[in-house]
Formats: C-alpha cells, structure tokens, sequence
C-alpha cells in the first residue's frame, strides 16, 4: 500500500512556483513524491495504492481506472493538517467558482471553503453553487461539446458576459480551466493552490 502523488500537468505549468513548493509541503509531511502525469501512470496504481490528486480532470482519468477507486485530495489532507500555516488574506472578499466535474463530491466543495476560510478570506458564493454549478470553462477554452472552439475574441466576450455581474474583483477556483475562464473575463482568477502557496 502506497500513498501516490499526481501534481497535475496543467497546474504544474500554470503555477510553477506554487507547484514546487506543495511538492515540497507533500515531501516534507508524508513523504510523497510526485509521480508525474496521471494519464501516463495512472496504470501503475494498485488496488491498495491512494492517489492524492488536486485536479477534478487527473481524478476522472483515475477514476476510469475499474480496478482503481482510491482518490485522496490535496485540499481535504491540507484541510486536515493541523501544523499547516495558512496565509492571512486579511478578510478580503472573493468569489467562489465551483466546477461542475465536482458534482456530488461534497468532501472537495468542503474542504475548499474550509480553507478559504482558514486564510481569512470572506466567501462571497455565486448563485449556481456546489452541485448546481453548470460550469467548467474547459467546455469553451478547449471546446468540448461544441462543433468548433471558441475563437480568442468569442471566449473573451462569453467570460466577460458571464462574470460581468459578480461584486467581488477576484474569483477563486479550484480547477485550473475555471480559472483561465475567469482571467479571460477582466476579473482576477486565483486558484486555491495560489492562495495556499503564493508565488512571491
């Protein structure tokens, strides 16, 4: 029985920074390296194995997996760390972005707001919220289930659209598609994994 760990290829590239030291959080408390790209060694996880994952994309490739149930998230082990020393984000508001591909998965949806709540940030919650949220912003960044992509232009107008109406400056996500999406919008995108380790 081993604990694996999948550090998410798109994290990894987007917050390089932020990356490398939860690499050296995850090292340094359980003695875990990472493993590498969950589409490529997700084969290798036995049955007694728990994957410890921070993308809802690296836990739906696992999860395909029929042998293979045994997923653990970063926020919910982070969550549960009682030595963990959290930033202090002085009672800022931010919005919360929930991604649909954590429908029914209450312990992540939790877990975030337990920690956003930990960095003394004030959640402010969108009206379609934890499992009535409709939303991953890969379906226009990438275009699945569309008969064509977004062009740059029409991705820019349909986020912009779409978060218009939000009070708070930044929204935070836990997906690193919702979080481009917000980008793209005029407001400021944060991923928890920022927040957790700043990048400065």
């Amino acid at each position: 029985m081993a604990e694996i760990f999948f550090p998410s290829c798109k994290a990894k590239a987007a917050f390089p920074k932020s990356s490398q030291k939860l690499a050296a959080y995850i090292k340094r408390r359980y003695n875990v390296d990472p493993i590498g790209c969950c589409k490529l060694n997700n084969s290798k996880l036995t049955k007694d194995d728990t994957a410890i994952i921070l993308c809802l994309n690296c836990a739906r490739v696992i999860s395909a997996n029929a042998e293979y149930k045994n997923i653990q998230y970063l926020w919910e082990i982070i969550d549960q760390d009682a030595d963990f020393i959290f930033p202090d984000y002085q009672g800022q508001q931010m919005a919360l972005q929930d991604c649909h591909l954590a429908k029914g998965q209450k312990n992540v949806q939790d877990a975030v707001r337990s920690l956003m709540t930990k960095m003394n940030i004030q959640i402010v919650e969108l009206e379609k919220k934890r499992d009535n949220a409709d939303h991953c912003a890969s379906y226009e960044i990438v275009g699945y289930h569309r008969e064509r992509p977004l062009t740059e232009e029409e991705q820019r107008v349909y986020f912009y659209n779409r978060y218009q109406d939000v009070e708070t400056d930044w929204i935070v996500s836990y997906c690193k598609y919702c979080n481009d999406g917000v980008n793209l919008s005029g407001k400021k995108g944060k991923h928890i994994l920022e927040l957790l380790f700043p990048e400065e």
